[in-house]
């Protein structure tokens, strides 16, 4: 249930104490300084290899060929 569960939009664990990523620490207070270095630096990352999800979303061949025969007129 919890693979198939909505994702939360940020995601922080401790992977020695928690391997399985059980208890997301994004947001709790003592983690802020952690969390807004990791997000500075995937941002910088991002940005510097034009990371094409910056611009918008990103279709999946499948979804364009869908779209396309949708689009065909029988």
């Amino acid at each position: 249930r919890r693979v198939m569960a909505k994702r939360p939009y940020l995601e922080l664990y401790d992977l020695q104490a928690d391997p399985l990523e059980m208890n997301n620490l994004a947001g709790e207070p003592e983690m802020k300084g952690i969390q807004s270095e990791l997000q500075a630096k995937l941002l910088d990352w991002m940005e510097s290899t034009d990371d094409p999800v910056l611009n918008g979303a990103i279709t999946s061949n499948f979804q364009n060929d869908a779209i396309e025969t949708l689009r065909r007129l029988p």
